[in-house]
């Protein structure tokens, strides 16, 4: 993730949804330390919309 230095949620999430444009069921994230946290709050977001 950029600047991981100094962490920036938002854009974080904005680099994630510009890097899985179409997230389902069969995707598979792979993270660590904040990317965890970032990939859960991006995924928990795009599914609570269905």
């Amino acid at each position: 993730m950029a600047n991981a230095v100094q962490p920036d949620f938002d854009h974080w999430q904005k680099f994630i949804s510009l890097q899985i444009p179409k997230l389902d069921e069969n995707k598979i994230i792979i993270a660590h330390s904040l990317g965890c946290l970032t990939a859960l709050h991006c995924l928990t977001a795009h599914f609570s919309q269905r």
